[in-house]
């Protein structure tokens, strides 16, 4: 009995599992494809033909799983940073489609369209062409993930199977294929990836909680040295430390964005903060917009001052009295700033008392709302999923576990691994020791991979 090879049947059923063709000069470093799962993983073009007898991934493997492309093969010198393509620059097909430079007639073409429309048909229609071509050289697949619609509110959360969580602003058909299941976290050592990892959503991830230098001196002491640590962005593309570091602060800010660093803790003062009901909103704000309310005018009268808030990068909010007494030309500056008499921070009898009374107003878990203010999360938010550890403030206790009338960052929770409060991490959704149970290690589904797992068979993908 022969089987029926029409197209539509035997031919259609085999292209599932047809591996895609591959030349042989292809670069190791080409693209990387990503598991999502309990264990991520992430496997150069190289180490998968390594692993896999020189058989790339199959078309359904592709479909299962995120993958880039190294921006190099755009062939657009515009990303290019002190004449060099990133070593660990890569994107996503939707986001490297865009990045792909026309040759010149293509592009006189494009230039002599008027309308701004057409212009920019006719250039994609180019750009997919080259796409295409690129793709079957390389040997990943040729369709795009096609924008649906821009999203909002707590929309904007990508959660992954593995328990990754990252901000997600666009909707496409194909949210694996635009690349949301890359982690946040790759490490690399040389043209080998040696390690990925998400930010978790319960905030247990290996590197959540750290600082950019100790994630670094962490991968550098398991793999190590010649480690560089790469990043994602919003758009899904990635890019290492040295590329990021090309711009001012750029790794720094793509790390705190990403996973959310613990800063140096009580390194400045940033902002003045007044509380107001369940909430801390920015005295400039008020200054400007609010000028008439009572709590505005008191406070530069150097009234109300048991209202007044210091916020410290990376820790929490403090009293200006307490601020006064440990940083006061910081402090003076701050108040100079929005012209508050320095009176106001002066202790004075019964100051923790009333302190103590108008922190009772705010929430167990403050969130961002605007620039200038913050408060309770709205109902129904996934907080762990749509804010940084940062971002996200705890009503302070003191040594009784009473509420102080401070605040501290979930960030700061982790570094000092101190116990939550019961009613915040109910809103959290967390333990309360998930943090102060030092012998606990990261929970299983976070297990460090070992090596000899690092390359999964094609089986596994």
């Amino acid at each position: 009995m022969q089987l029926d090879r029409t197209e539509g049947t035997e031919a259609e059923f085999l292209r599932g599992f047809q591996a895609l063709g591959v030349k042989d000069n292809v670069k190791r470093d080409a693209w990387v494809l990503y598991k999502d799962g309990p264990n991520p993983q992430g496997v150069t073009r190289g180490q998968w033909m390594d692993k896999n007898n020189g058989i790339g991934p199959t078309n359904d493997q592709f479909a299962r799983n995120s993958y880039a492309i190294h921006a190099s093969l755009t062939g657009n010198e515009k990303l290019q940073t002190n004449g060099k393509f990133g070593q660990h620059d890569y994107m996503p097909p939707q986001v490297f489609v865009q990045n792909i430079k026309l040759p010149d007639s293509q592009q006189k073409i494009v230039d002599s369209i008027p309308d701004k429309t057409e212009k920019n048909k006719k250039e994609f229609g180019f750009k997919a062409a080259k796409f295409r071509e690129i793709a079957a050289e390389i040997g990943v697949p040729s369709d795009l993930p096609k924008f649906q619609k821009k999203l909002e509110g707590k929309e904007q959360v990508y959660e992954t199977i593995g328990g990754g969580a990252q901000p997600c602003t666009i909707q496409y058909d194909n949210q694996v294929r635009a690349g949301n299941n890359i982690p946040n976290i790759q490490v690399w050592k040389g043209e080998e990836l040696v390690e990925v990892a998400w930010r978790a959503k319960d905030g247990k991830g290996k590197y959540d909680g750290k600082s950019l230098p100790d994630a670094k001196a962490a991968a550098a002491t398991e793999h190590g040295e010649g480690v560089e640590i790469a990043l994602k962005s919003a758009t899904n593309r990635t890019m290492g430390t040295a590329q990021l570091d090309q711009y001012e602060k750029g790794a720094e800010r793509r790390w705190a964005t990403q996973i959310g660093e613990q800063r140096e803790r009580n390194s400045h003062f940033s902002h003045l903060t007044a509380v107001v009901g369940d909430s801390n909103i920015d005295v400039k704000w008020l200054a400007i917009y609010a000028p008439d309310h009572a709590l505005t005018e008191g406070l530069l009268k150097g009234q109300y001052g048991q209202h007044l808030r210091v916020i410290a990068s990376g820790n929490g909010r403090t009293s200006v009295q307490f601020a006064m007494k440990k940083f006061p030309n910081e402090t003076k500056r701050l108040l100079d700033e929005i012209e508050i008499p320095h009176s106001i921070a002066e202790g004075r009898p019964g100051d923790y008392e009333r302190i103590q009374k108008v922190g009772q107003t705010l929430p167990a878990v403050s969130v961002p709302h605007a620039e200038h203010r913050d408060g309770p999360p709205n109902k129904n938010v996934d907080v762990m999923g749509s804010y940084t550890p940062d971002q996200i403030m705890i009503a302070g206790r003191d040594k009784n576990g009473d509420r102080s009338g401070g605040q501290r960052t979930l960030s700061e929770y982790a570094a000092q691994k101190l116990r939550l409060p019961d009613d915040a991490a109910k809103a959290l959704k967390l333990e309360p020791n998930v943090y102060s149970k030092t012998a606990e290690k990261t929970a299983g589904r976070y297990e460090e991979r070992s090596q000899g797992n690092r390359q999964a068979s094609m089986a596994d993908w």
